[in-house]
């Protein structure tokens, strides 16, 4: 990619995608489903400095490197490294996901002036709404290391509240994961909704 195009597009409904054994790099999003009820499963797959970033005054992006509006991510034995966005500098996405040995490594969520009000800024590495209940948002034997997000959720974003602000009895859970070097504005890890657990992890150096 030469940061103008995504690298893979889909507006199907339904459709399930494998991508394994690959590099996506300088992409603007690398991979954008925009599709209903989509899924997405990563291996040993590296995504590097993939970046969308707004037109200031213009509108947000999000999701640096992947970018899902309804569906679920499957992710294991890969990494993120450099990628930037408004929203989720690596990943975007609302449904559900599950990623394992996974490292995220310097991605940026950038804040942006959008109608005279900052915007954006938020989760450096993952940004994730829930759709339901039944949403999963799982991380295990994982690494977020050296991430920023320029206003809220360094490490990661997460939200679990309905249109109405009502919360999703969905669960989210950090097992087994290295949390360190990361730095916001505010909080490493936020969290809105939901059940929230954390469980054998270490959360260090962060700012």
């Amino acid at each position: 990619g030469a940061n103008t195009d995504p690298i893979l597009y889909s507006t199907q409904d339904n459709v399930v995608i494998n991508v394994s054994d690959f590099t996506f790099q300088n992409g603007y999003r690398a991979i954008i489903l925009v599709g209903a009820d989509t899924e997405l499963n990563i291996s040993n797959t590296q995504f590097n400095d993939n970046i969308a970033l707004g037109v200031p005054n213009g509108t947000s992006v999000s999701g640096g490197a992947i970018a899902i509006e309804d569906g679920v991510l499957n992710i294991s034995g890969s990494s993120f490294t450099g990628n930037e966005a408004n929203f989720g500098g690596a990943i975007t996405i609302s449904g559900g996901v599950t990623i394992d040995n996974t490292t995220f490594d310097g991605n940026i969520g950038r804040l942006i002036t959008v109608a005279g009000e900052e915007t954006g800024g938020q989760g450096g590495a993952i940004n994730w709404q829930a759709t339901s209940n039944a949403s999963v948002f799982e991380i295990t034997d994982s690494d977020f290391i050296s991430n920023t997000a320029e206003r809220v959720g360094s490490a990661i974003g997460m939200y679990a509240l309905d249109a109405s602000l009502n919360s999703y009895s969905a669960v989210m859970t950090l097992d087994t994961v290295l949390v360190d070097g990361n730095v916001s504005n505010a909080h490493t890890i936020a969290s809105n909704g939901g059940t929230f657990l954390i469980l054998d992890s270490d959360l260090t150096n962060n700012d």
